[in-house]
């Protein structure tokens, strides 16, 4: 399950966020939480990093992918128990997704807006329904039950 998706450039500024978690969650400040992950990120490539993948807590795992060429930093937030290489390849989407509706506002350099993002949200969400970030054992282990959910439910008749 995904929480949240950040978009922000390496300076911290946030260009983009998205919250998929249902109602009543305690929701994070979205641009306090990319000025952090910013931080991290320069604090790694300071210390002679590339810059930080993953980072595991006991709740959460962050996934990050960079843009290098626009300077961009996009991170997703996920259960724990997410696929890394599967949040991996989701971002890669993610970012060329981004990159091809925006690429010229980034080029130029101009103050990007939110609300820019509204028409691109549509193909964001197609984006994450077709990506399954979930680990294979996850997947595998609700597969078999819907399978003897349903003999069950056939040798009931």
């Amino acid at each position: 399950m995904i929480d949240n998706l950040y978009i922000f450039n390496s300076s911290g500024k946030l260009l983009f966020s998205k919250n998929w978690k249902s109602q009543g969650s305690v929701e994070e400040d979205p641009v306090l939480v990319s000025g952090f992950l910013s931080a991290i990120w320069m604090f790694a490539q300071r210390i002679g990093s590339k810059g930080v993948r993953s980072i595991q807590t006991e709740n959460k795992l962050l996934v990050g992918v960079a843009s290098p060429t626009y300077n961009l930093i996009f991170v997703l937030v996920s259960e724990p128990n997410a696929d890394i290489n599967a949040c991996k390849n989701l971002l890669t989407r993610v970012r060329q997704s981004f990159l091809q509706k925006y690429r010229k506002n980034i080029q130029k350099d101009c103050d990007f807006n939110l609300e820019d993002c509204n028409d691109w949200l549509q193909n964001l969400e197609r984006i994450v329904e077709e990506m399954e970030i979930t680990p294979v054992e996850s997947v595998m282990k609700r597969f078999l039950k819907d399978i003897v959910d349903n003999k069950t439910d056939e040798d009931r008749e």
